[in-house]
Protein backbone atom coordinates (compact mmCIF):
# COMPACT_ATOMS: atom_id res chain seq x y z
CA UNK A 1 0.00 0.00 0.00
CA UNK A 2 2.70 2.56 1.10
CA UNK A 3 5.35 3.65 -1.07
CA UNK A 4 8.98 2.76 -0.52
CA UNK A 5 10.11 6.82 -1.30
CA UNK A 6 7.49 8.82 -0.71
CA UNK A 7 7.85 12.53 -2.45
CA UNK A 8 8.26 14.00 0.67
CA UNK A 9 12.27 12.37 0.13
CA UNK A 10 12.84 13.26 -3.12
CA UNK A 11 12.08 16.91 -2.25
CA UNK A 12 14.12 17.04 1.03
CA UNK A 13 17.16 15.31 -1.72
CA UNK A 14 16.66 18.13 -4.35
CA UNK A 15 17.09 20.81 -1.58
CA UNK A 16 20.29 19.34 -0.38
CA UNK A 17 21.17 18.91 -4.13
CA UNK A 18 20.59 23.11 -4.35
CA UNK A 19 22.31 23.72 -0.99
CA UNK A 20 25.42 22.07 -1.70
CA UNK A 21 25.49 22.23 -5.68
CA UNK A 22 25.43 26.23 -5.95
CA UNK A 23 25.55 27.09 -10.05
CA UNK A 24 28.35 29.78 -10.98
CA UNK A 25 26.59 32.58 -13.38
CA UNK A 26 27.48 30.50 -16.66
CA UNK A 27 25.86 26.95 -16.55
CA UNK A 28 26.93 23.99 -19.42
CA UNK A 29 23.87 23.22 -21.92
CA UNK A 30 23.38 19.85 -20.33
CA UNK A 31 22.77 21.32 -16.86
CA UNK A 32 20.49 23.69 -18.24
CA UNK A 33 18.63 21.30 -20.02
CA UNK A 34 18.58 18.80 -16.84
CA UNK A 35 17.26 21.42 -14.70
CA UNK A 36 14.25 22.14 -17.08
CA UNK A 37 13.49 18.55 -16.99
CA UNK A 38 13.70 18.65 -13.17
CA UNK A 39 11.21 21.59 -12.94
CA UNK A 40 8.81 20.20 -15.38
CA UNK A 41 8.58 16.67 -14.17
CA UNK A 42 8.96 17.10 -10.35
CA UNK A 43 7.76 21.12 -9.72
CA UNK A 44 8.41 22.54 -6.38
CA UNK A 45 5.07 22.68 -3.89
CA UNK A 46 2.43 24.25 -4.21
CA UNK A 47 2.38 23.16 -7.62
CA UNK A 48 0.34 20.73 -10.40
CA UNK A 49 2.42 17.75 -11.89
CA UNK A 50 2.23 15.40 -13.81
CA UNK A 51 1.44 11.62 -12.05
CA UNK A 52 2.74 8.61 -14.04
CA UNK A 53 0.61 6.63 -11.21
CA UNK A 54 2.45 3.72 -8.83
CA UNK A 55 0.53 0.90 -11.01
CA UNK A 56 0.48 -3.18 -11.08
CA UNK A 57 2.28 -4.43 -14.03
CA UNK A 58 0.03 -4.80 -16.95
CA UNK A 59 -1.28 -1.23 -17.19
CA UNK A 60 0.52 -0.03 -20.47
CA UNK A 61 1.77 3.70 -20.39
CA UNK A 62 -0.18 6.06 -17.86
CA UNK A 63 -0.72 9.53 -17.50
CA UNK A 64 -2.48 11.72 -14.80
CA UNK A 65 -2.26 15.19 -12.87
CA UNK A 66 -1.29 15.30 -8.88
CA UNK A 67 -1.43 18.68 -7.16
CA UNK A 68 1.01 19.09 -3.95
CA UNK A 69 0.20 21.37 -1.23
CA UNK A 70 2.76 22.11 1.91
CA UNK A 71 1.14 22.02 5.29
CA UNK A 72 3.33 23.93 7.89
CA UNK A 73 7.24 23.99 7.79
CA UNK A 74 8.02 20.56 6.67
CA UNK A 75 4.45 19.25 5.56
CA UNK A 76 3.07 17.86 2.16
CA UNK A 77 -0.11 16.82 1.04
CA UNK A 78 -1.21 15.43 -2.17
CA UNK A 79 -3.80 14.22 -4.43
CA UNK A 80 -4.05 12.77 -7.61
CA UNK A 81 -5.02 11.03 -10.41
CA UNK A 82 -4.08 8.33 -13.13
CA UNK A 83 -5.32 6.40 -16.23
CA UNK A 84 -3.58 4.07 -18.50
CA UNK A 85 -4.18 3.04 -22.16
CA UNK A 86 -5.11 -0.11 -20.56
CA UNK A 87 -7.77 1.39 -18.60
CA UNK A 88 -6.22 0.68 -14.95
CA UNK A 89 -7.30 4.10 -12.70
CA UNK A 90 -5.69 5.22 -9.68
CA UNK A 91 -6.68 7.94 -7.12
CA UNK A 92 -4.89 8.30 -4.20
CA UNK A 93 -4.67 11.18 -1.40
CA UNK A 94 -2.21 11.36 1.06
CA UNK A 95 -0.67 13.96 4.24
CA UNK A 96 2.93 13.42 5.17
CA UNK A 97 3.84 15.46 8.25
CA UNK A 98 6.91 15.86 10.52
CA UNK A 99 5.53 15.68 13.97
CA UNK A 100 8.88 16.39 15.47
CA UNK A 101 11.46 19.50 14.94
CA UNK A 102 13.18 17.20 12.17
CA UNK A 103 12.80 15.66 9.70
CA UNK A 104 13.92 12.03 11.14
CA UNK A 105 10.20 11.34 12.15
CA UNK A 106 7.67 11.47 9.50
CA UNK A 107 3.91 10.53 9.57
CA UNK A 108 2.45 9.67 6.44
CA UNK A 109 -1.67 8.78 6.31
CA UNK A 110 -3.36 7.81 2.87
CA UNK A 111 -6.17 6.55 1.02
CA UNK A 112 -5.80 4.95 -2.28
CA UNK A 113 -8.49 3.19 -4.61
CA UNK A 114 -6.80 1.09 -7.92
CA UNK A 115 -8.79 -0.28 -10.82
CA UNK A 116 -6.99 -3.30 -12.49
CA UNK A 117 -9.43 -4.80 -14.90
CA UNK A 118 -7.35 -7.07 -17.19
CA UNK A 119 -4.57 -9.03 -15.03
CA UNK A 120 -3.54 -12.25 -16.02
CA UNK A 121 -2.73 -16.04 -14.39
CA UNK A 122 -0.93 -18.90 -15.91
CA UNK A 123 -1.32 -21.19 -12.71
CA UNK A 124 1.75 -22.20 -10.25
CA UNK A 125 4.77 -22.59 -10.40
CA UNK A 126 7.67 -22.50 -13.21
CA UNK A 127 5.70 -25.48 -15.15
CA UNK A 128 2.55 -23.45 -15.79
CA UNK A 129 2.10 -23.22 -19.23
CA UNK A 130 0.99 -20.19 -21.42
CA UNK A 131 -2.22 -21.89 -22.79
CA UNK A 132 -3.49 -22.13 -19.25
CA UNK A 133 -3.65 -18.15 -19.51
CA UNK A 134 -6.45 -16.89 -18.22
CA UNK A 135 -7.82 -13.15 -17.14
CA UNK A 136 -9.39 -11.50 -14.20
CA UNK A 137 -9.87 -7.96 -12.59
CA UNK A 138 -8.78 -6.66 -9.22
CA UNK A 139 -10.15 -3.45 -7.63
CA UNK A 140 -8.74 -2.27 -4.13
CA UNK A 141 -8.96 0.28 -1.26
CA UNK A 142 -6.04 1.09 1.59
CA UNK A 143 -7.18 3.15 4.22
CA UNK A 144 -4.44 3.64 7.08
CA UNK A 145 -1.00 5.14 8.16
CA UNK A 146 2.50 4.97 8.39
CA UNK A 147 5.59 6.36 10.32
CA UNK A 148 8.78 6.51 8.92
CA UNK A 149 12.32 7.55 10.75
CA UNK A 150 15.70 8.14 10.15
CA UNK A 151 18.64 6.72 11.76
CA UNK A 152 22.27 7.68 12.06
CA UNK A 153 23.76 8.16 8.33
CA UNK A 154 21.35 5.54 5.90
CA UNK A 155 19.34 3.72 8.13
CA UNK A 156 15.73 3.79 7.81
CA UNK A 157 12.45 1.60 9.45
CA UNK A 158 8.75 2.34 10.74
CA UNK A 159 5.98 0.50 10.06
CA UNK A 160 1.98 0.74 9.44
CA UNK A 161 -1.32 -0.45 9.49
CA UNK A 162 -3.70 -0.12 7.29
CA UNK A 163 -7.75 -1.66 6.27
CA UNK A 164 -7.15 -3.47 2.53
CA UNK A 165 -10.04 -4.36 0.61
CA UNK A 166 -9.91 -6.02 -2.66
CA UNK A 167 -12.57 -7.44 -4.78
CA UNK A 168 -11.46 -10.01 -7.31
CA UNK A 169 -13.89 -10.13 -10.92
CA UNK A 170 -14.01 -11.19 -14.01
CA UNK A 171 -11.42 -9.71 -16.44
CA UNK A 172 -11.91 -7.36 -19.61
CA UNK A 173 -9.52 -9.21 -21.84
CA UNK A 174 -9.08 -10.92 -25.08
CA UNK A 175 -8.32 -14.76 -23.19
CA UNK A 176 -11.04 -16.48 -20.80
CA UNK A 177 -11.91 -15.01 -17.91
CA UNK A 178 -10.86 -17.09 -14.23
CA UNK A 179 -14.52 -16.92 -13.98
CA UNK A 180 -14.16 -16.51 -9.70
CA UNK A 181 -15.47 -13.45 -8.06
CA UNK A 182 -14.06 -12.35 -4.48
CA UNK A 183 -14.58 -9.61 -2.02
CA UNK A 184 -11.86 -10.19 1.10
CA UNK A 185 -10.70 -7.72 3.87
CA UNK A 186 -7.56 -7.49 5.50
CA UNK A 187 -5.92 -5.56 8.18
CA UNK A 188 -2.55 -4.87 6.85
CA UNK A 189 0.65 -4.57 8.90
CA UNK A 190 3.74 -3.47 7.95
CA UNK A 191 7.26 -3.58 9.09
CA UNK A 192 10.55 -2.41 7.77
CA UNK A 193 14.52 -1.76 8.32
CA UNK A 194 16.90 -0.65 5.51
CA UNK A 195 20.26 0.88 4.72
CA UNK A 196 19.91 3.05 1.86
CA UNK A 197 22.53 5.18 0.34
CA UNK A 198 21.66 5.47 -2.87
CA UNK A 199 21.45 9.37 -4.37
CA UNK A 200 17.93 9.26 -4.94
CA UNK A 201 14.93 6.75 -4.89
CA UNK A 202 14.14 7.85 -8.22
CA UNK A 203 17.58 7.48 -10.00
CA UNK A 204 20.99 6.75 -8.60
CA UNK A 205 24.35 5.46 -10.20
CA UNK A 206 26.18 5.11 -6.79
CA UNK A 207 24.99 3.93 -3.08
CA UNK A 208 22.87 0.77 -2.22
CA UNK A 209 19.39 -0.17 -0.71
CA UNK A 210 19.26 -3.13 1.84
CA UNK A 211 15.63 -3.63 2.84
CA UNK A 212 13.88 -6.11 4.91
CA UNK A 213 10.23 -6.00 5.09
CA UNK A 214 7.38 -7.95 6.92
CA UNK A 215 3.45 -7.82 5.93
CA UNK A 216 0.98 -9.59 7.93
CA UNK A 217 -2.55 -10.26 6.63
CA UNK A 218 -5.26 -10.35 9.46
CA UNK A 219 -8.66 -11.44 7.54
CA UNK A 220 -11.67 -10.41 8.27
CA UNK A 221 -14.61 -12.58 8.16
CA UNK A 222 -12.88 -16.27 7.59
CA UNK A 223 -10.63 -14.74 5.08
CA UNK A 224 -6.95 -16.49 5.18
CA UNK A 225 -4.76 -15.02 7.58
CA UNK A 226 -1.19 -14.82 6.16
CA UNK A 227 2.40 -12.75 6.07
CA UNK A 228 4.80 -12.49 3.46
CA UNK A 229 8.61 -10.74 3.92
CA UNK A 230 10.47 -9.04 1.33
CA UNK A 231 14.34 -9.07 1.18
CA UNK A 232 15.04 -6.77 -1.55
CA UNK A 233 19.16 -6.06 -2.01
CA UNK A 234 20.71 -3.60 -4.49
CA UNK A 235 23.95 -2.29 -5.39
CA UNK A 236 25.13 0.06 -7.97
CA UNK A 237 29.10 0.20 -8.74
CA UNK A 238 30.41 2.99 -10.95
CA UNK A 239 33.28 2.30 -12.86
CA UNK A 240 35.66 3.30 -16.20
CA UNK A 241 35.47 7.15 -15.01
CA UNK A 242 32.10 6.95 -13.41
CA UNK A 243 30.01 6.99 -16.58
CA UNK A 244 29.75 2.74 -16.67
CA UNK A 245 27.24 1.55 -13.52
CA UNK A 246 27.24 -1.75 -12.78
CA UNK A 247 24.08 -2.12 -11.28
CA UNK A 248 22.57 -5.44 -9.08
CA UNK A 249 19.62 -6.77 -7.20
CA UNK A 250 18.86 -9.92 -5.55
CA UNK A 251 15.19 -10.14 -3.75
CA UNK A 252 13.19 -12.84 -2.49
CA UNK A 253 9.50 -12.75 -1.20
CA UNK A 254 8.22 -15.17 1.02
CA UNK A 255 4.72 -16.22 2.32
CA UNK A 256 2.83 -18.05 5.08
CA UNK A 257 -0.17 -19.03 6.13
CA UNK A 258 -1.76 -19.70 9.04
CA UNK A 259 -2.71 -23.59 9.28
CA UNK A 260 -1.27 -24.27 5.16
CA UNK A 261 -3.96 -22.25 4.44
CA UNK A 262 -4.27 -21.46 0.68
CA UNK A 263 -3.42 -18.34 -0.15
CA UNK A 264 -5.32 -15.85 -2.79
CA UNK A 265 -3.87 -16.11 -6.23
CA UNK A 266 -3.97 -12.49 -6.63
CA UNK A 267 -2.06 -12.00 -3.30
CA UNK A 268 1.03 -14.66 -4.19
CA UNK A 269 4.49 -13.42 -5.28
CA UNK A 270 4.70 -13.51 -9.09
CA UNK A 271 7.84 -12.86 -11.64
CA UNK A 272 7.38 -11.63 -15.14
CA UNK A 273 7.41 -8.47 -16.53
CA UNK A 274 8.71 -4.70 -16.95
CA UNK A 275 10.68 -4.95 -13.20
CA UNK A 276 11.08 -9.22 -13.10
CA UNK A 277 11.71 -10.96 -15.55
CA UNK A 278 11.21 -8.51 -19.04
CA UNK A 279 11.59 -11.21 -21.36
CA UNK A 280 8.12 -12.61 -20.46
CA UNK A 281 4.91 -11.86 -20.27
CA UNK A 282 3.30 -9.78 -17.11
CA UNK A 283 2.50 -12.66 -13.94
CA UNK A 284 4.09 -15.26 -16.14
CA UNK A 285 5.34 -17.45 -13.42
CA UNK A 286 3.32 -17.35 -9.70
CA UNK A 287 3.32 -18.78 -6.53
CA UNK A 288 4.22 -18.97 -2.49
CA UNK A 289 7.91 -18.37 -2.90
CA UNK A 290 9.82 -16.28 -5.64
CA UNK A 291 13.41 -15.40 -5.79
CA UNK A 292 14.73 -12.83 -8.66
CA UNK A 293 18.20 -11.99 -9.34
CA UNK A 294 18.93 -8.78 -11.83
CA UNK A 295 21.87 -7.24 -13.55
CA UNK A 296 22.67 -4.66 -15.59
CA UNK A 297 25.40 -2.30 -17.10
CA UNK A 298 24.71 1.41 -17.69
CA UNK A 299 26.46 3.72 -20.07
CA UNK A 300 25.95 7.35 -19.01
CA UNK A 301 26.51 8.85 -22.70
CA UNK A 302 24.51 12.25 -21.47
CA UNK A 303 23.13 13.86 -18.08
CA UNK A 304 19.74 12.80 -18.79
CA UNK A 305 20.04 9.14 -21.16
CA UNK A 306 21.00 6.33 -19.97
CA UNK A 307 21.75 2.77 -22.21
CA UNK A 308 21.36 -0.36 -20.28
CA UNK A 309 22.04 -4.15 -21.35
CA UNK A 310 20.50 -6.15 -18.51
CA UNK A 311 20.73 -10.20 -17.84
CA UNK A 312 17.77 -11.06 -15.60
CA UNK A 313 16.79 -14.64 -14.25
CA UNK A 314 14.58 -15.93 -11.22
CA UNK A 315 12.52 -18.94 -10.25
CA UNK A 316 8.83 -19.52 -7.91
CA UNK A 317 8.43 -22.68 -5.49
CA UNK A 318 5.72 -23.66 -3.35
CA UNK A 319 8.18 -23.58 -0.59
CA UNK A 320 11.58 -22.13 0.49
CA UNK A 321 12.88 -25.50 0.40
CA UNK A 322 11.42 -26.32 -2.95
CA UNK A 323 13.27 -23.00 -4.94
CA UNK A 324 16.01 -24.73 -7.17
CA UNK A 325 18.42 -21.99 -8.18
CA UNK A 326 19.84 -24.14 -10.40
CA UNK A 327 16.78 -24.44 -12.82
CA UNK A 328 15.88 -20.65 -13.08
CA UNK A 329 14.29 -18.78 -15.26
CA UNK A 330 16.49 -16.46 -17.67
CA UNK A 331 15.84 -13.31 -19.80
CA UNK A 332 18.09 -10.54 -21.17
CA UNK A 333 17.90 -7.69 -22.79
CA UNK A 334 19.25 -4.01 -24.51
CA UNK A 335 17.12 -0.57 -23.29
CA UNK A 336 17.29 3.62 -22.47
CA UNK A 337 16.10 5.58 -20.21
CA UNK A 338 15.51 9.35 -20.20
CA UNK A 339 16.00 10.70 -16.37
CA UNK A 340 16.68 13.67 -14.16
CA UNK A 341 19.22 13.62 -11.72
CA UNK A 342 16.44 12.22 -9.14
CA UNK A 343 13.86 10.60 -11.58
CA UNK A 344 13.35 8.28 -14.11
CA UNK A 345 10.65 9.53 -16.62
CA UNK A 346 10.84 6.67 -19.62
CA UNK A 347 12.22 3.46 -20.46
CA UNK A 348 12.63 1.84 -23.61
CA UNK A 349 13.67 -1.60 -24.02
CA UNK A 350 13.95 -5.10 -25.87
CA UNK A 351 13.92 -8.28 -23.60
CA UNK A 352 14.51 -11.74 -24.96
CA UNK A 353 13.95 -15.03 -23.22
CA UNK A 354 12.60 -19.08 -24.45
CA UNK A 355 9.28 -17.63 -24.85
CA UNK A 356 10.19 -15.23 -27.24
CA UNK A 357 10.56 -11.05 -28.28
CA UNK A 358 9.33 -8.70 -25.95
CA UNK A 359 9.39 -4.45 -26.40
CA UNK A 360 8.50 -2.72 -23.37
CA UNK A 361 7.54 1.47 -22.73
CA UNK A 362 7.77 2.03 -18.80
CA UNK A 363 8.10 5.09 -16.09
CA UNK A 364 10.31 4.90 -13.37
CA UNK A 365 13.11 2.85 -12.60
CA UNK A 366 13.90 -0.83 -13.09
CA UNK A 367 15.38 -1.26 -9.75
Amino acid sequence: MFAQSPRTDQIEMQKEDKATNLQPPTREKGDVVVTKLENFFMPAPPAVRLNFGDFRPGAGLALGAGYEVPVGERGLWTGSGTLSIKQFKELETALDVAPMTSDRIRVRAVARWEDAPDLRFFGLGTGASLGNEVTYGLRSTALGGEVRAKGRKWLGYGGGVSLLRVQSSDGTGDVPSIGASTSTEWWHTTAYSEIDSRHSPGYTNTGGLYRVAFHDYGGRDGAPNFTRAEIDLRQFVPVLHNNWIVALQARADLTSSADGRAIPYFMLPSIGGRDTLPGFTDYRFTDRDSVLLRSELRWTPSPVVDMAVFFDQGTVAASTSALDLHDLQRGWGIGARLHGPAYTALRLEVAHSVEGWRYNIAQGISF
